[in-house]
């Protein structure tokens, strides 16, 4: 079943993070696409986005990403880095660096 979820995956990731950060009002930014290489007989390909996301609360970060890991879409969180900050109110921030990965079958 892995197989065909690989054979069927047409997310555009740039669009997907876009639309669930809108949707969860979560500002999404600095968004780089890279996929990774592939060796000579690799069937698959990765497919990463990083992003940053700024001054986010530590629920709504992970409420944010369980969200696109949960989804019907091949999608994963491969790299999280986060630095914890204070605002001018007291409240708790952090901003986060997310790479956020997707896997295709490669074309034959």
């Amino acid at each position: 079943s892995m197989e065909d979820r690989l054979k069927r995956n047409t997310v555009n990731l740039f669009s997907h993070i876009e639309d669930l950060g809108k949707r969860m009002q979560v500002e999404v930014s600095d968004m780089n696409e890279r996929t990774a290489a592939l060796e000579k007989d690799a069937k698959v390909q990765e497919i990463s986005v990083e992003v940053n996301i700024n001054k986010i609360t530590q629920d709504r970060l992970l409420d944010f990403l369980d969200k696109l890991e949960r989804g019907v879409e091949l999608i994963r969180i491969t790299k999280l880095r986060f630095r914890a900050r204070t605002d001018k109110d007291q409240q708790k921030l952090i901003d986060a660096n997310v790479t956020i990965s997707t896997y295709k079958a490669k074309a034959s």
